[in-house]
């Protein structure tokens, strides 16, 4: 009994998965001519896929979804397809051409070259990537048709909603916050607590937009029509994101960050009370100092952070955090205040017993005394 249940199963396992003997037939490896010529001769839009080497998510659409039998058929019967190393040859004059940014990209063109779709990222299933193709060749549905749609002055909530779900899977970025900024920017300010409103504010990303203060600002409100998980999610994106950059900052490399942005972030963080305040805010008050060129500011406010034992995290994050502290404090070239950063210095080492940090703090004083010295 228990051989013949193993036999009937393999029998339906051998019909459920039949083999998968084909793949995807690439007419052209980093070539844009022999495409194009390709496509001419028969008539097919085209079909480009564009990776890169190092490039997981691409390797395994090769192995798992271009071998698929169903779409392969599919794509070889519909397109002209052709792969393009986003890093060689044609293919970083071409993503330069269609601003690709992420991998893979997939795009589809007529077969005179205009772009009638766009699609980023890897999908799960054969089927999900053959939907991609379908929406390609649907006149009313694609990237190109759903642009023109827009550019006609369609303002409809529910179009606006699949046209901004499209250009999230295109991950076109910056288009985004313009087409969701612009239809916002239109509406009145009562009708934004509203279910087909919050479909276009969930994708706003500028906190110090007009939406985006509304967002922070009336969460209350919102919650009670797009629920609690939602708002905060999209708080914590508008908040939390544009904090990060400036927990990495790098005043060598990338100098002054602009005091004015910066302030107005800090002001909406103490203003709505984010509940993560507290993490961003002792690296991002001192940087508020640095930014208007205010040693003497930043000291300050370093030392009352420090004091009050405001550092969240780890002890290594904490005693990182004040070397960093005196790393950029460092680049002061006013000698009274090197003198007294050097005496801060003695304060803070004196209450402490990590051998790495006061090995790295004792290598930074040393430095700041050959500065006034």
């Amino acid at each position: 009994m228990r051989t013949l249940l193993i036999m009937i199963f393999a029998i339906l396992l051998n019909i459920s998965v039949p083999a998968q003997n084909r793949e995807i037939k690439f007419v052209s490896n980093n070539n844009m001519q022999a495409l194009f010529d390709s496509a001419k001769a028969s008539g097919k839009p085209i079909f480009m896929d564009f990776s890169t080497a190092w490039c997981g998510a691409c390797k395994w659409m090769d192995k798992n979804i271009f071998t698929n039998d169903t779409v392969a058929d599919f794509f070889d019967k519909h397109f002209v397809c052709g792969k393009f190393d986003g890093e060689k040859g044609d293919g970083l004059a071409l993503v330069k051409k269609y601003g690709i940014q992420a991998y893979p990209t997939y795009i589809f063109l007529d077969s005179k070259g205009g772009q009638l779709h766009v699609s980023v990222g890897a999908t799960h299933t054969g089927h999900e990537f053959i939907e991609q193709g379908q929406i390609a060749l649907d006149p009313s549905k694609n990237y190109k048709a759903m642009t023109d749609r827009y550019e006609k002055g369609d303002r409809n909530p529910a179009f606006m909603k699949s046209y901004l779900d499209m250009l999230k899977k295109a991950e076109k970025n910056d288009d985004i916050i313009l087409v969701a900024n612009g239809y916002l920017s239109k509406l009145p300010i009562a009708n934004y607590a509203t279910t087909k409103t919050w479909e276009v504010l969930n994708y706003v990303t500028d906190p110090l937009s007009m939406p985006g203060l509304y967002i922070v600002r009336n969460q209350a409100k919102l919650k009670k029509v797009a629920g609690d998980s939602a708002v905060d999610l999209r708080v914590n994106i508008l908040l939390g994101n544009p904090c990060f950059p400036y927990l990495m900052w790098d005043t060598k490399k990338q100098g002054k960050p602009d005091a004015k942005k910066l302030d107005a972030l800090i002001t909406l963080l103490q203003e709505v009370k984010y509940k993560d305040a507290d993490k961003f805010l002792p690296s991002l008050l001192p940087l508020s100092y640095y930014s208007k060129g205010d040693f003497n500011g930043m000291l300050k406010c370093v030392q009352t952070i420090w004091d009050n034992k405001q550092v969240k995290g780890k002890e290594f994050s904490r005693l990182g955090y004040m070397y960093k502290q005196m790393e950029v404090m460092s680049e002061s070239t006013d000698k009274v205040f090197l003198k007294q950063l050097a005496e801060y210095l003695d304060k803070v080492t004196a209450a402490e017993t990590d051998k790495g940090f006061l090995y790295q703090m004792k290598y930074k004083k040393e430095q700041i005394l050959k500065k006034f010295n």
